[in-house]
């Protein structure tokens, strides 16, 4: 089948023969960045991704926030709630891919309205927190196990954002890589708390450079939320129009 696939549904494509008159196949021709068969795959590995990151973003924000209520780490509560938030994202995105048609417009528009609410709530609850801390000056004390959970957070969330990225690229999905921005974003908060763990050690004075991450990730996912916003509201007027 040539590169096209519109909005060409799964049971179309797997019933029968799997072929679609030729007349409905001209109508519905789009082209694609990949074609037919591969997108079906990328559809699969896609809902696998999103599943893992489900999962793993769901185990790690449990697993953080425990931690910060034993040790009274307020970053490590941040890591875990934004995990939570990002194996929520995910969720959406399951919901966008069961779906009969590969390319569906309305659950992409749908599956971003969505993402970007919780982008807003991600980034309010990070912004409070970051400044709960910079104002109490809490200074954090087991440096050992947040160098360990931020490093493996880190690499974790790094690995699953840039699966994401590719897979919503090749299917033209926005949803699956606006999931991703929340991922990296993730991976972001990690990593700076590792580095700012490596700095305090070396300079106490340094403690709150994980917090002025912080601050400029919220206010990145503000941006990024504000942008999907007005992205939505302009093609619900030209549909309109």
């Amino acid at each position: 089948m040539s590169e096209g696939g519109g909005a060409i549904s799964l049971q179309e494509y797997s019933g029968g023969s799997g072929l679609i008159n030729s007349e409905k196949a001209e109508l519905l021709e789009v082209k694609r960045r990949v074609d037919l068969t591969v997108a079906v795959r990328l559809r699969r590995a896609a809902i696998v991704v999103s599943w893992l990151s489900v999962l793993f973003g769901f185990t790690q924000g449990v697993t953080a926030v425990v931690y910060a209520s034993k040790l009274s780490s307020d970053t490590l509560f941040g890591f875990g709630l934004n995990a939570i938030l990002d194996s929520t994202s995910s969720i959406v995105v399951l919901w966008r891919f069961h779906s009969k048609d590969l390319y569906s417009e309305s659950r992409e528009q749908k599956a971003c309205l969505i993402i970007a609410i919780l982008f807003v709530v991600s980034s309010t609850s990070l912004l409070i927190m970051t400044i709960l801390t910079l104002v109490k000056e809490n200074k954090e004390k087991q440096l050992v196990t947040l160098s360990i959970l931020s490093l493996v957070n880190g690499c974790s969330n790094l690995v699953l954002g840039i699966v994401k990225c590719g897979i919503g690229y090749k299917l033209e999905s926005k949803s699956l890589m606006n999931d991703s921005v929340i991922t990296f974003v993730g991976a972001v908060i990690s990593f700076s708390a590792f580095l700012a763990t490596d700095l305090y050690e070396h300079n106490s004075s340094l403690w709150y450079i994980d917090n002025v991450f912080g601050v400029g990730c919220s206010l990145f996912l503000y941006l990024f939320a504000i942008t999907l916003f007005y992205q939505f509201c302009s093609r619900g007027s030209s549909v309109q129009s």
